[in-house]
C-alpha cells in the first residue's frame, strides 16, 4: 500500500513538473477567425407592409482576423457603454411594433485595425424586420479602439446579441 502511494505521488510530481516546463517555453497563441463569407441578405420593410429581400455581395477581408487578442476592441464613445449606445439608438421596426414581435438578433461583425465595423452579418434572428433594424444599428456604430496583439492593432471578430423588447 505504501509503495503504491509513493509511486502515485512520484508520477503526479513528474507530471506537474513536465507541465511547468512545457508552459514556460510556449509563446502566446491567438485564435484566428476564418470567415465563412457569404452574400448578405438584407430585409427591407416596404410601405405596403410587405418585406423585400435584397442580396448584397460581400468582399473577402484582406487581413488576418483574430477571435482572441491581448486587448479586445473597446467601444470608443467615451460618453456611454456599447450596451447603452445600442439601447439609445435602437429603432423598433414599425411592422414588428404593430405585430408585437419581440426577439433577439445575434450579430457578428469585424472591428478592423482602424476600429471601423466591417462585414456585418446575422447569425440568428427571430424576424426579418428585426434583422434589418439590427444591421442598421451595427453599421452606424462609431469607431472602436481596435484590438491589440503585442501592442499592434489587429482586426477582431465579434459576436453581439441585440434584443428587441416592447
Amino acid at each position: 500500500m505504501l509503495q503504491t502511494k509513493s509511486i502515485l505521488l512520484s508520477t503526479l510530481f513528474c507530471y506537474c513538473l513536465l507541465l511547468s516546463f512545457q508552459s514556460n517555453g510556449q509563446e502566446k497563441v491567438h485564435k484566428i477567425f476564418k470567415p465563412d463569407i457569404r452574400n448578405d441578405t438584407i430585409y427591407r420593410e416596404r410601405p405596403d407592409g410587405f418585406t423585400e429581400w435584397i442580396i448584397v455581395k460581400k468582399d473577402l477581408p484582406a487581413s488576418v482576423i483574430y477571435e482572441t487578442a491581448d486587448v479586445e476592441p473597446q467601444f470608443a464613445d467615451g460618453r456611454m457603454s456599447f450596451e447603452q449606445y445600442l439601447s439609445e439608438n435602437r429603432v423598433y421596426p414599425p411592422l414588428a411594433k404593430e405585430q408585437h414581435i419581440e426577439g433577439k438578433v445575434m450579430m457578428e461583425f469585424i472591428v478592423d485595425q482602424e476600429g471601423k465595423v466591417r462585414f456585418v452579418n446575422i447569425v440568428k434572428s427571430e424576424h426579418p424586420s428585426l434583422s434589418q433594424a439590427a444591421i442598421d444599428i451595427i453599421k452606424h456604430l462609431p469607431l472602436f479602439t481596435p484590438a491589440k496583439i503585442d501592442g499592434k492593432a489587429v482586426a477582431f471578430h465579434m459576436y453581439f446579441p441585440i434584443v428587441f423588447k416592447l
